[in-house]
C-alpha cells in the first residue's frame, strides 16, 4: 500500500563474513549469472547487483536479454559482454545509467547497493 516493493531469492543463501568474504560455487540460473561466476572466479555480493540489472532488462523488456535454447549458449553471451536495452530511446538517461552500473562486467567497478540507493533513478522518483 506505501508503493515498496521487496525482492527475494533464497535458493542459495550463504552468509559472507570477513574471513569468508568470496565464493567460488557455480549456482543460479544462468540468465542472471555475473560474468565473474560464468568464469568461475570468486565472486561477492556484487553478483547480485549483475543479477538485479538482468531483472531490470527484463522487466523492462518483457524477457530476459539472454534468451536462447541452450544454458550453454547463454554462459557465452555472458562471457561476451553485458546485455543492452533494445530500444534505449525509450528510457530515461537515470535509468540507462542505473541500470548500466549494475551490469559493469568488473565486479569491483560495478555500484554496490548503497551507491544504487543513491542514484538519481532511486532519488528522482
Amino acid at each position: 500500500m506505501a508503493g515498496q516493493v521487496k525482492l527475494g531469492d533464497f535458493g542459495f543463501a550463504v552468509q559472507l563474513t570477513k574471513k569468508n568474504n568470496k565464493l567460488r560455487d557455480l549456482m543460479g540460473t544462468p540468465g542472471y549469472m555475473a560474468p565473474e561466476l560464468v568464469a568461475e572466479k570468486p565472486y561477492d555480493t556484487s553478483v547480485d547487483i549483475w543479477s538485479f540489472g538482468i531483472l531490470l532488462l527484463e522487466l523492462a523488456e518483457g524477457k530476459l536479454p539472454f534468451e536462447v535454447d541452450e544454458p550453454r549458449d547463454v554462459l557465452e553471451r555472458i562471457r561476451a559482454g553485458p546485455p543492452r536495452l533494445q530500444e534505449p530511446k525509450k528510457w530515461s538517461a537515470p535509468f540507462k545509467d542505473f541500470v548500466t552500473k549494475c551490469l559493469v562486467v568488473e565486479p569491483t567497478k560495478r555500484f554496490t547497493a548503497s551507491q544504487l540507493l543513491i542514484h538519481e533513478f532511486l532519488t528522482g522518483a
